[in-house]
C-alpha cells in the first residue's frame, strides 16, 4: 500500500461486519485500520469506488504492478492481477468470510 508516498508491504483481513481493511506490517508489528463505509451493521451502503491501473516499475526491480485504488484515496499494488482482483472482490461484497491476502 502506498502510504507517506512510499510503497509498503501489509497483511490484510477484512472485517465485514464493520467494513474496515485492517493492516497488518510485521516489521513494526503495528495494525492499521482502513474504515471503507458506513460500519452500521443496518447501512445498505453500496458507495465503494474501485479503480484498476497497472504500474512498471523500471528504474528498481522491471517489475509489472497490478494496482488498484479504494475511494479515490488508498493505492493498493499486487503482484499480479489474481491477488487485485481477489482485493477487488473481498472490497465490493459484503460477505461474511475470512479472507487474508498479502500486498
Amino acid at each position: 500500500m502506498l502510504w507517506n508516498g512510499k510503497w509498503k508491504d501489509y497483511e490484510c483481513v477484512f472485517d465485514y461486519e464493520h467494513r474496515t481493511i485492517m493492516l497488518f506490517d510485521e516489521n513494526k508489528l503495528k495494525i492499521k485500520s482502513l474504515q471503507l463505509g458506513n460500519p452500521n451493521k443496518l447501512s445498505l451502503e453500496f458507495n465503494v469506488h474501485i479503480q484498476w491501473y497497472n504500474d512498471t516499475d523500471i528504474n528498481d526491480t522491471y517489475t509489472k504492478w497490478a494496482c488498484l485504488i479504494l475511494n479515490h484515496t488508498w493505492h493498493f499494488r499486487a503482484i499480479d492481477i489474481e491477488n487485485r482482483n481477489d482485493l477487488s472482490n473481498c472490497v465490493s461484497v459484503n460477505k461474511s468470510k475470512n479472507i487474508q491476502i498479502s500486498l
